[in-house]
């Protein structure tokens, strides 16, 4: 069998079959530019559509697509004249633009557009040129559309004085022969400010990164396509799907990364896909990079910089010690950063913490710091995220000692513990492989008095997980109450554990304000001063494993101590939350009963009036699956819950 090639960075080179055939999240979005363009071709309507996304993203992806479907309808191939520009290509005037147009409709169609056109203006004074090939143009295109597939659009305007975008807007509005697919990195004063001859004219579509789960169905996607066997398999089992999480981490949702680790989850030998890494920053990323960079003022450069070394969120403060600068210094910058693209924030309580909005300017510091011999980081963790310590020792000892492949192998075997104490659930998906240990072996551990507090942590944590899974209930509160009575840390992950699993314990067996109790006894662990919604959220968790005739006395009860402690917002946030947990979603049997009760029981609770109505209209769009439900809600409120039940935002 043949297994299909991918091209990361020329995605117009790959099958289109291929394209069609891995492409997630964005079915909705190519079936509505497609019903534009047809209505282009058959109404005086013409639309102009611009993707914007960072680099990686799948802008490509989606213009190739759209060249092949048009191609494969004879209907409407009849009626539209394609020109795909060069990405790699710029204008700096209208009439170089219109020459590449030309060219590329006369390298498609020679009949239609014969080359000689083109010919007959070289040499004549600029305007001139101008004003014959456009009349050739408009006669030459008769009754057809031209779609103008035109990637990298800021860099056109970038090098476009206002005279010549003017210009080209008004060649556009006085021969409406075009309707326009273009992309950009960004949105850009061209388009996004007022006075700008282009201001509101193109309807903008944000590509956003892609979410774990389309995450699993892009890889699952590539796997069929590839045949990859073993991949399928992993990512249909648990500790598939976790580290799945992980590496969604690591590449920030971005496709292009994710289609490059695919293939080296693939193939044992990392040559190939190090050096294609080591291409895509040299020859593509790193000028781009460098040269936004130098777009900033100063502060906001060195900003920047702070966020690559970062994997995770920051807030002002972190920033500020880091730069040596005052927190109201940077707070100014980072709205700036925010508004050109630069950043991402994250609220987190009252703190707002940034981070990077494109992972691949990160990849591109990381690689520009490392040594020519060094393993990048990147993919190092992502081997640590995939492999445990038994397979990466295994895999290290099928290469050559000092090869790429056995140094990337060493480095992810040399930091596993670090890379582990990060992200600790994937050492419990490790456990499995070992021999289970039996009641009575933990029984030994946990009541010898030689036994460390940390091993007794461990094997208490074991034995609750399996009284959790035989339904044990009351053994499970009881060892619960033991882990978090032990003295150990308490940041260890083990403690907010058996507070989770003491809550479900009591859940399970009816006592309900026990399990409430033990809410702030959570936020107290996660070292909250207050009860928060991270808190509040382990026991709504526990609620949705009743069945609906015992949800009245919980939810009764929780309203009632959250009320008394004045935490309605953070129950208001936790309850929104809890809208994006998957197993609440396919939940439709019962999320009717669930929202009635907390309707009911809610409905004289102030702080609480937005986020039933946000759980009302999710009821509705859940058990309907019908977007309109949505729109009754405000604009800025339709958008949170859209966000949060991961709806499409072309989806109406």
């Amino acid at each position: 069998m043949t297994v299909s090639r991918l091209h990361q960075f020329s995605p117009q080179r790959t099958n289109p079959d291929d394209l069609e055939s891995i492409l997630v999240a964005r079915a909705s979005l190519l079936e509505s530019t497609m019903d534009k363009i047809r209505s282009s071709s058959t109404t005086k309507n013409r639309y102009h559509l611009l993707f914007v996304g960072q680099r990686g993203i799948g802008k490509t992806h989606m213009v190739a697509l759209i060249n092949r479907r048009v191609e494969l309808d004879k209907k409407l191939a009849s009626k539209v004249r394609i020109a795909w520009l060069n990405e790699d290509e710029t204008s700096s005037r209208f009439l170089h633009l219109l020459l590449r147009i030309y060219r590329s409709l006369s390298a498609r169609y020679p009949d239609e557009f014969p080359i000689q056109d083109v010919q007959s203006v070289l040499g004549m004074a600029a305007d001139d040129a101008l004003a014959k090939l456009s009349k050739v143009l408009v006669q030459r295109t008769k009754n057809h559309t031209i779609l103008l597939l035109i990637e990298n659009l800021d860099a056109h305007f970038a090098k476009f004085s206002v005279e010549e975008q003017r210009s080209w807007r008004g060649f556009m509005q006085d021969h409406p022969i075009f309707t326009t697919v273009a992309t950009a990195q960004g949105l850009f004063d061209g388009v996004k400010k007022h006075d700008e001859p282009f201001f509101g004219f193109f309807d903008t579509h944000h590509l956003q990164p892609l979410s774990v789960e389309q995450t699993a169905e892009m890889l699952m996607k590539i796997a069929v396509l590839q045949d990859h066997s073993a991949l399928q398999q992993m990512l249909n089992t648990p500790k598939g799907q976790s580290r799945l999480r992980v590496i969604h981490f690591l590449a920030g949702g971005n496709p292009r990364l994710y289609v490059l680790l695919s293939e080296l989850i693939a193939d044992d030998t990392l040559d190939d896909v190090v050096d294609t890494f080591e291409a895509m920053v040299d020859q593509q990323l790193t000028s781009y990079y460098q040269e936004r960079l130098r777009w900033l003022a100063p502060l906001q450069q060195d900003i920047v910089q702070v966020l690559c070394r970062f994997r995770s969120a920051v807030s002002v403060k972190q920033i500020a010690e880091e730069l040596f600068t005052t927190n109201q210094s940077v707070s100014s910058q980072l709205k700036e950063l925010k508004g050109f693209g630069y950043v991402a924030f994250t609220k987190v309580g009252r703190e707002t913490r940034y981070e990077l909005a494109e992972p691949l300017m990160r990849l591109v510091m990381q690689v520009k710091e490392t040594g020519s011999h060094q393993p990048l980081s990147l993919l190092v963790e992502f081997l640590q995220a995939w492999f445990d310590r038994e397979e990466l020792e295994r895999k290290r000892g099928s290469h050559v000692r000092e090869s790429t492949s056995w140094r990337y192998f060493e480095s992810a075997i040399d930091t596993y513990d670090q890379f582990l104490k990060q992200w600790p659930e994937l050492e419990r998906l490790d456990a499995p492989k070992k021999k289970p240990r039996t009641i009575e072996e933990l029984n030994a551990i946990i009541d010898s008095p030689e036994t460390s507090t940390d091993k007794k942590a461990e094997a208490l944590s074991d034995r609750a997980w399996a009284w959790y899974e035989t339904r044990d209930w009351h053994k499970l509160v009881s060892d619960s109450t033991l882990l978090i009575d032990l003295d150990i840390n308490s940041d260890d992950f083990r403690k907010p554990l058996g507070v989770w699993f003491r809550q479900r314990g009591w859940v399970s067996l009816g006592e309900f304000s026990k399990a409430i109790d033990d809410i702030p006894v959570l936020s107290s662990l996660l070292g909250e001063k207050h009860v928060s919604k991270h808190s509040l959220s382990f026991f709504l968790a526990a609620l949705t494993t009743l069945d609906s005739a015992s949800l009245d006395v919980p939810v009764g009860l929780l309203l009632e101590r959250v009320v008394k402690l004045g935490v309605e917002s953070e129950l208001g946030a936790a309850l929104v939350e809890l809208l994006g947990c998957e197993m609440l979603q396919k939940w439709a049997d019962m999320i009717k009963t669930w929202n009635a009760v907390w309707q009911r029981l809610g409905a004289n609770i102030p702080g609480l009036v937005v986020p039933l109505r946000l759980l009302d209209t999710a009821s509705n769009y859940l058990v309907t699956e019908r977007c309109e439900c949505l729109l009754k809600l405000p604009l800025e409120e339709r958008k949170l819950l859209m966000e949060v039940l991961r709806v499409p935002n072309d989806s109406f």
